[in-house]
């Protein structure tokens, strides 16, 4: 028989080795603890008081495992900038904002428990729950009509990952389904419903083992919004480069599929394992 080696393409990778997507987390407890650097440019995003905010933002997350199936991951949003145009009070102004934080996110922690293992119950399966918040000055947006975004709140996630191989290893999927609650926020809620507020956060991966030996296609779904006065649903085609046996560099495409969140945007992210 002719193995896929010989044949020139990748072989699938087993949970130690397979490469992840940039947005959809596996289910699967990481085996080493791992530094994950995102950047990504983005185009017209919604905020409570301004729109069509186009810009840049930074983002690091360190995954600690403990024990066989669990781990914490914790997520520091590094920097946001870029202009936006002021909606509240409608003047219609092109303003800028930036500072160490991120659009929707917080300095985060998440506890990950998984609960099924792909090695004997055929797909991995894990819940999370972590708990976010704005650090005084580590976490806010100056602008520079004077106005402070991001400055205060509360966020707390729960939700469900799963991840698993299927066609006998030709190509490997993940799912993640989760609601982010925020509590006492300040001036993000695109709804423009209030500072207390939900968004039902869902994502689907699928990454192709069998093509190169050099390079993994994926391509991810995602959704976030209130089912609502907001929706934003997105396509992210990606292509992940293994560099070394412990770093992958990926690279995708954000390509907005509503009239809400990103109209498009592009996405770069290294991930390393100790």
């Amino acid at each position: 028989m002719v193995s896929a080696a010989t044949m020139g393409v990748a072989e699938p990778k087993t949970d130690t080795q397979r490469p992840t997507p940039i947005l959809t987390r596996p289910a699967a407890t990481a085996q080493s603890i791992s530094i994950i650097a995102n950047a990504k440019y983005f185009d017209d995003v919604q905020l409570e008081e301004a729109n069509e905010f186009d810009g840049f933002g930074s983002e690091l997350e360190l995954t600690v495992p403990f024990r066989q199936n669990m781990q914490l991951r914790f997520i520091l949003p590094v920097y946001t900038s870029g202009k936006a145009t002021l909606i509240d009070p409608p003047t219609g102004e092109r303003i800028r904002i930036k500072g160490p934080s991120g659009t929707f996110n917080y300095p985060t922690i998440l506890f990950d428990h998984q609960l099924m293992d792909e090695k004997s119950d055929g797909y991995n399966l894990a819940y999370f729950l972590g708990y976010g918040k704005s650090a005084g000055n580590w976490g806010k947006l100056d602008t520079t009509h004077g106005d402070i975004y991001n400055h205060q709140g509360n966020l707390f996630r729960i939700g469900l990952k799963a991840d698993g191989s299927a066609d006998s290893g030709a190509y490997h999927w993940l799912t993640n389904a989760g609601v982010r609650i925020y509590q006492g926020s300040d001036d993000l809620n695109p709804a423009q419903t209030g500072d207390n507020f939900a968004h039902l956060e869902l994502s689907g991966a699928v990454i192709f083992n069998h093509v190169s030996d050099h390079f993994y296609p994926a391509a991810e779904l995602s959704y976030q919004g209130d089912l609502g006065r907001y929706n934003a649903i997105h396509l992210i085609p990606q292509i992940i480069a293994p560099i070394g046996p412990n770093l992958d560099l990926k690279a995708g495409a954000t390509l907005g599929l509503s009239g809400d969140g990103e109209r498009w945007g592009a996405r770069l992210q290294l991930d390393y394992r100790l």
